[in-house]
């Protein structure tokens, strides 16, 4: 069954490769974990894909809601402003989705878990 739900992990873009590849691998678990979503990936600046193209390709296919979660870890002025702002233009390009901004990644009691495995201590 396809899926009218869209889900885009959004981060800021990087000219390193290997940075933008981590929004790419975690896209990729999320869809593995959740196949009844559609999930894709967007870079904010920088380097493609866009949000606008990724919302474009989904609306085209038929997406009737999109989630946008910016994949950040605090709100700064992109996750607080810019994100939200963009959204609200793409509502007004596409009034037939229903568009949701997600709270950044934020102070997640998991991180300190992961923080603590990278550090190996």
């Amino acid at each position: 069954m396809r899926s009218n739900r869209g889900f885009i992990l959004l981060d800021h873009g990087s000219r390193r490769a290997e940075a933008n590849a981590v929004v790419e691998a975690v896209a990729g678990e999320i869809q593995n974990r959740r196949p009844d979503l559609s999930v894709a990936w967007a870079h904010l600046e920088i380097c493609p894909p866009d949000l606008r193209s990724v919302v474009a390709n989904m609306a085209e296919d038929g997406k009737r809601e999109i989630i946008v979660h910016p994949f950040m870890l605090a709100p700064g002025k992109h996750a607080a402003r810019d994100i939200p702002g963009l959204v609200a233009t793409l509502e007004s390009e596409y009034p037939q989705i229903s568009f949701r901004v997600t709270a950044p990644i934020g102070a997640h009691p998991d991180l300190a878990t992961i923080v603590l495995d990278r550090a190996e201590v």
